[in-house]
């Protein structure tokens, strides 16, 4: 049977790294968390795995393992809350963890682990308060031999574009002897030009979305064949509830692709093929998506949904949906070229 699938770019993820790393002259810390944001985070990661000094940001200890048994040997960051039942095999793989609070300070203690502070500069959602974080790295301080400090981190709420978390973040760190740690606060929204961090967090830029430009290549295609075609005339109902009316003769087409495969139920959305764009005709349902053209397209045509004509963050505007939820939500075959 005929199927949606997507092309996954490898080339334009490694492109977008060292593009990255020349631009803000720092180093990278890859968030490949929720398997790449659907992408694929064993591949990418052993894509970009000879980079130097590359490190890995997943979401939890069970992504950590599956790039251990993928053979990544590389720093794996994780950024999800750990517990203490979690901390022998963040020994046994190796792997460096975020500390949220005095309480996993403590569980910390005479382990080895290697961790990341991580302060709460507004988000209020992880993170130490400034009192705390001021406590956590006294207590660090004064008992160096039982602690394995890496890292001192925040996460941004907002593009910060007035700077307002990343100021409160250098002045907390203001008296901390910064040397020999990994410094890291700005992400792909928020990304821009200093010289108090020592690395960047990027995601969804790393992937070639945010920013439209040459210097950035989108890595993500999503193509379909149609499966079925029906004429239509002027004034045909298409779909559930009959919600499209068709307003010229044409055709229908109808694609292997719905809800169920994480294509979400949109307002609007485009198929291209050759300088023409076709209309999405009435409701996406669970297995389905129909496209309307005046032009009577040949059996076999694939038509691109996602991709260079298609940008991801105009189908997410036009529905007012988050381009991580489209991008984690998609569960389509994907070929990595």
């Amino acid at each position: 049977m005929k199927k949606a699938f997507a092309t996954i770019n490898l080339d334009a993820i490694l492109y977008n790294y060292r593009h990255l790393v020349c631009k803000y002259h720092k180093k990278v810390i890859a968030v490949i968390k929720d398997d790449a944001y659907g992408l694929g985070k064993i591949q990418i990661a052993n894509k970009l795995k000879n980079e130097p000094d590359i490190i890995f940001a997943i979401k939890d200890i069970d992504e950590a393992i599956e790039l251990r048994h993928a053979n990544i040997t590389n720093d794996l960051l994780v950024l999800g809350i750990f517990e203490k039942r979690d901390l022998d095999l963040a020994i046994h793989y190796k792997l460096t963890l975020i500390c949220n609070s005095l309480e996993h300070l403590e569980m910390l203690k005479d382990t080895s682990i290697p961790f990341h502070l991580k302060i709460n500069t507004g988000m209020n959602r992880l993170g130490l308060s400034i009192d705390n974080f001021n406590k956590a790295y006294e207590i660090i301080s004064n008992n160096k031999s039982s602690y394995n400090l890496r890292g001192i981190m925040t996460h941004f709420a907002t593009d910060d574009s007035n700077h307002k978390q990343y100021n409160l973040f250098v002045e907390t760190l203001k008296n901390v002897d910064r040397n020999g740690l990994i410094i890291h606060c700005l992400s792909s929204n928020s990304l821009f030009e200093e010289d108090f961090t020592t690395h960047l967090r990027v995601g969804i830029k790393l992937y070639g979305f945010l920013e439209r430009s040459s210097l950035f290549k989108s890595s993500l295609e999503l193509y379909s064949p149609f499966i079925f075609k029906t004429a239509v005339r002027k004034g045909d109902f298409v779909g559930y509830n009959f919600k499209f009316e068709v307003e010229e003769d044409g055709f229908l087409y109808v694609l292997p692709l719905g809800y169920a495969n994480g294509f979400g139920r949109f307002d609007k959305s485009y198929a291209y093929l050759n300088d023409t764009y076709l209309v999405q005709a009435g409701n996406i349902s669970m297995d389905y998506t129909v496209y309307f053209s005046k032009e009577d397209i040949k059996k076999d045509t694939i038509l691109e949904l996602i991709g260079s004509h298609v940008p991801l963050e105009h189908l997410a505007t036009l529905n007012r949906i988050s381009l991580y939820q489209l991008l984690v939500n998609l569960k389509v075959d994907k070929f990595y070229l």
